[in-house]
């Protein structure tokens, strides 16, 4: 199942998250999470604070992009 199952901001999908206090989730239903105690966390891209009932797993982002394509001006022909 992948990341899915890891608690991940509902608003970006961002996977790597702050953990904080419950007092600072707001919302409707915030009084409900601290009641049942539920782990808060806060997205830094998009500031969301929120509670979660999935597993957390602290996922650091890489320091370097991905590149799927690999090129190597070695492997382009010299044009004549």
């Amino acid at each position: 199942m992948g990341y899915i199952t890891y608690v991940h901001c509902r608003l970006c999908g961002n996977l790597d998250l702050q953990r904080i206090s419950r007092d600072y989730v707001e919302g409707a239903f915030a009084w409900l999470g601290r009641l049942i105690q539920l782990p808060a966390y806060r997205c830094a891209p998009c500031r969301n604070r929120f509670f979660s009932i999935l597993r957390y797993h602290r996922i650091v982002p890489t320091s370097e992009p991905v590149d799927s394509h690999h090129h190597h001006e070695d492997s382009i022909p010299a044009a004549d």
